[in-house]
């Protein structure tokens, strides 16, 4: 489940648009991802992701 986006709720949400029989739907996903280093004198000290 990338993103914690299961293939049930994606369903539900395709679902949701059918139930309105609407003629066009647009859905979005967006991920992202941070990284973090902390060098000292060119030595990597600490770092986060």
């Amino acid at each position: 489940e990338p993103y914690g986006l299961s293939e049930s709720a994606l369903a539900r949400a395709l679902a949701t648009i059918r139930e309105h029989r609407v003629d066009d739907a647009d859905l979005y996903f967006q991920g992202t991802r941070h990284e973090g280093w902390s060098l000292e004198e060119g030595i990597v000290k600490a770092g986060s992701f």
